[in-house]
């Protein structure tokens, strides 16, 4: 019994011959476009946390902090979203864990916004965030 793969079907006739060239040159037009459009890009990385999320806290500071954001600097953008788990309604915004989060959550998003650069606001972050954990606010 005769396998019938790929190689078989573009040597069947004049027809798949073309075929088969039609769809190699595609595949590497689409690599080849694929890849200059990503060379040398950044990969762009979301975060959204909680203030007093311990949970969130610890997985910053202990995980992307020195493991993505100290290694891989020069290769990501970091968007900090200090809003996960909050709900507005009517003009107010209600936390998880309650007012305080509210608050800190604020500054977070103070601190991004006045600091503007991921590698001014990244460590500052990283930082409350490591003091958060053992809640000395």
């Amino acid at each position: 019994m005769k396998e019938c793969g790929f190689k078989e079907f573009c040597d069947n006739n004049i027809y798949s011959h073309f075929l088969c060239l039609f769809l190699n040159i595609q595949a590497r037009r689409t690599f080849f476009s694929y890849n200059a459009a990503t060379y040398n890009q950044r990969v762009n990385l979301t975060i959204f946390s909680e203030g007093l999320c311990p949970m969130c806290n610890e997985w910053f500071t202990n995980h992307v902090y020195p493991k993505v954001y100290k290694n891989f600097a020069d290769f990501i953008n970091i968007e900090y979203v200090p809003y996960g788990n909050a709900w507005y309604k009517n003009g107010t915004i209600t936390c998880q864990h309650g007012e305080l989060e509210c608050r800190i959550n604020r500054y977070f998003s103070c601190i991004i916004d006045v600091m503007g650069k991921q590698d001014v606001y990244i460590p500052f972050l990283h930082c409350l965030d490591d003091l958060l954990i053992v809640r000395v606010f």
